[in-house]
């Protein structure tokens, strides 16, 4: 996740998430954020995800909530809590398995989506 720490990598967090981004960084749309969107670019990565999702930036904790397994994909709840004012969201990481290139057999995220509790 995206938790603050002193670093000399800015953006850190958000360079992992984009470098195990399913289809990110290809010249096709991505659908990442639940919307076909061009992010072959990291600063167009970046700039969404700080948009769609705050609650991932600077996060305070998060917690996994639930796993579910569908043939080659992997859905997983993450509940996580703000570090700006301890407010709490619930978010799906729709996760494969890459299955060519340098993280061949890595988990990816294809999608990314606010899930709301029932």
């Amino acid at each position: 996740m995206l938790m603050p720490y002193p670093s000399r990598r800015p953006n850190h967090g958000l360079m992992t998430m984009y470098e195990f981004g399913e289809t990110i960084g290809g010249l096709e749309r991505c659908y990442y954020f639940g919307h076909g969107k061009d992010l072959y670019h990291f600063d167009h990565f970046m700039g969404q995800f700080q948009n769609v999702y705050p609650e991932l930036m600077n996060l305070r904790s998060y917690v996994i909530e639930g796993t579910k397994s569908e043939e080659d994909v992997h859905k997983v709840l993450v509940k996580v809590t703000s570090g700006v004012d301890r407010s709490e969201s619930h978010f799906v990481f729709i996760l494969a398995v890459k299955n060519v290139g340098t993280r061949k057999g890595a988990l990816m995220t294809r999608c990314l989506m606010r899930h709301l509790p029932q």
